[in-house]
This record gives C-alpha cells, sequence and structure tokens, in this order.
C-alpha cells in the first residue's frame, strides 16, 4: 500500500490493525510535522498524560525532536519537556525488558504519569508499528528538562540498522 498524503494515516491504520483502541490517544497527526524518510527510517512517539492534566508529546527520528505540549489550553509546540532523559533513552533503544522493569518500580510513586511510547519502523515504503505503555519511572531531578540537553548525537551513539 502506498503512502497517501497524510503520512500519518496509513501508519495510523497500521498501527490500529496491530493494537486496536490502546492507540487511538495518540496524536497521529503531528507525524507529518516530522522530516523522514518513508523508504528508511525510523520514528518514535513518546506521549505522557498526568493525572492532573499535565501533557508531554514527543516525537523523533534521528534528524529531528519535536516537543509538544498544553500552554494556555492551546496544544502547541513547546521547547521544554517533562519527559526524563532515562525513559526517552529506554524508547530510543526499544529496551522493553528495561521498560517494564523500571515500569514495576515506578508504579509504586505519586503522583504517576501514564506513557505511551511507539516505535514506528519505515521500510521501503511499508512500515512496522510496536507499542508499550508504562508509568513514567523516573525521579524528579530528571524531570522537565530542556530540549538542547538532548543530544541527538547521544541518543543515537548507537547505529541503527
Amino acid at each position: 500500500m502506498p503512502f497517501p498524503e497524510h503520512r500519518h494515516s496509513y501508519i495510523y491504520q497500521e498501527a490500529k490493525k496491530k493494537y486496536g483502541k490502546r492507540i487511538e490517544g495518540i496524536h497521529w497527526n503531528y507525524i507529518d510535522s516530522l522530516q523522514y524518510n518513508k523508504d528508511n527510517d525510523t520514528i518514535f512517539i513518546m506521549q505522557e498524560a498526568g493525572i492532573l492534566g499535565e501533557f508531554d508529546f514527543i516525537i523523533w527520528n534521528s534528524k529531528m525532536f519535536l516537543f509538544y505540549g498544553f500552554e494556555n489550553e492551546t496544544f502547541v509546540r513547546v521547547d521544554r519537556t517533562g519527559l526524563s532523559k532515562y525513559a526517552i533513552q529506554l524508547v530510543n533503544d526499544w529496551n522493553i525488558d528495561k521498560i517494564k522493569e523500571e515500569d514495576a518500580k515506578g508504579a509504586r510513586t505519586i503522583p504517576s504519569y501514564s506513557i505511551d511510547a511507539l516505535r514506528i519502523i519505515l521500510k521501503n515504503g511499508n512500515c512496522t508499528v510496536d507499542y508499550i505503555d508504562f508509568v513514567n519511572f523516573d525521579n524528579d531531578e530528571n524531570r522537565d528538562i530542556d530540549y538542547s540537553e538532548i543530544s541527538l548525537d547521544y541518543i543515537y551513539s548507537q547505529t541503527r540498522d
């Protein structure tokens, strides 16, 4: 199936086939804001919703990070994220075992923040979507970091196939 003009709809349909209603709350339309190669790229999404209405959304690949959040009751692009570097790194490495291990510990903290994470692998016009949800397991000293502190070189220091 070729990519349509609004690529997020194709990726969403592929994800929905595999995960159903679990992925309906993801802000799929922001995928189109990211510069990516539909024939060979990996896209990551992390979306966090707090119990008090806080919201963070990050989408990235090897070329760029985009951060979104609520400001003045509007969903806008921002320059900060409340997600921890550690959580971002584990998602970037797609280290499911470690995420589950940390999730089991983090589930005991209050307040807890629910995170949806996706890895979208684009290869030769096809896509594979992997999904995990977990409770944010970071500590307060890792929260509310400036995106400039996250280096693409650091995140992508391990070569991807």
